[in-house]
């Protein structure tokens, strides 16, 4: 008979601080009693030594000093740059267990080494996105992609100031938890567009730029100054045709249609049921593998059905399309 020794986890209740992932190690370990406070100090004196040597490199020695924010951009880059090792641990025990050889030195260049090839991967992303993007002329999706992402890459320093991200983004994701900062946050970003750009290609790009532009148009926008999400969008207008026993990918809908939708919503028992069925259907009809990022923006989308149907305006959810664009 094998045993099989399961290893014992001493930090299963540990919550990392996504702004201070290393220093929040290090408070929990002083917590626990694994770590003394001299410690602490020590890490703390030897990331002030590295942010001194960077200081000298990014003057090129011409000055041990610079302006104040100067430096706590450098400092706060040697401290994302440690994060990132510590961030890039599968298993939090192993990432304790590294922690507590307090070589700050090793933890930085590590990091610096994970920071460059998580870069390169973001890099290849970005160009998936560049040329998956939707053939759709709303100004906060396009100048999201192109401008304000471009900055980003042109301008992101790996080797002084990671923590620094420049950019410009407009345009809202279907899901945005908000819970990333820095490179991470660009990450999570283009990887979700990607994703949701994905997830519009499934539909007649003729019908998507139609229902797109006839939503702006009710709101008396213009499409190219449209701030709303498309995926969510599409995905109201999938959720109608599902309702309807029609096509997932049909996006059409004629005033009847409306009436017909209310009709259906207004006199059955539980039309939080009927649309909570008919938004499942669409994902799993279109994008079953992401069914749990789309689960996570469901909420607010049901929020927004109850409101309109209270108010006995399904027009203010669903878009009808047999209108003069």
């Amino acid at each position: 008979m094998t045993h099989i020794l399961m290893k014992k986890s001493n930090y299963t209740a540990f919550i990392p601080n996504v702004e201070k992932w290393t220093f929040s190690m290090l408070e929990y370990g002083l917590q626990k009693g694994s770590i003394d406070a001299s410690q602490v100090e020590q890490v703390q004196i030897d990331i002030m030594k590295l942010m001194s040597d960077n200081l000298l490199r990014y003057t090129k020695g011409k000055s041990a000093s610079v302006k104040t924010d100067v430096g706590i951009d450098l400092y706060n880059g040697v401290v994302y740059t440690i994060d990132a090792y510590f961030r890039s641990f599968n298993d939090i025990d192993d990432a304790f267990e590294k922690l507590m050889t307090f070589n700050v030195s090793s933890f930085y260049h590590e990091g610096k080494n994970y920071l460059k090839k998580k870069f390169t991967q973001l890099e290849l992303s970005y160009k998936y996105l560049k040329s998956m993007h939707l053939g759709i002329a709303i100004d906060a999706y396009t100048d999201t992609i192109y401008p304000g992402l471009e900055l980003f890459f042109k301008t992101y320093d790996c080797e002084y100031m990671p923590n620094i991200t420049s950019g410009m983004i407009d345009y809202p994701l279907f899901y945005d938890p908000m819970k990333e900062i820095g490179l991470w946050y660009c990450e999570y970003y283009i990887k979700t567009l990607n994703l949701e750009n994905d997830f519009c290609h499934h539909y007649d790009e003729h019908d998507l730029v139609l229902v797109v532009t006839l939503y702006a148009n009710h709101y008396d926008m213009a499409p190219e100054d449209l701030i709303n999400n498309i995926t969510e969008i599409l995905i109201k207008q999938s959720i109608a045709s599902v309702s309807l026993g029609r096509a997932v990918r049909s996006l059409r809908l004629s005033h009847e249609d409306m009436l017909a939708l209310y009709v259906l919503f207004s006199t059955h028992d539980n039309p939080e049921s009927v649309f909570t069925d008919a938004f499942y259907k669409t994902i799993e009809r279109l994008m079953p593998s992401e069914k749990n990022y789309f689960s996570k923006g469901f909420p607010p989308l049901l929020t927004q059905f109850r409101v309109a149907l209270n108010s006995g305006n399904l027009s203010h959810f669903f878009t009808v399309t047999n209108a003069t664009v």
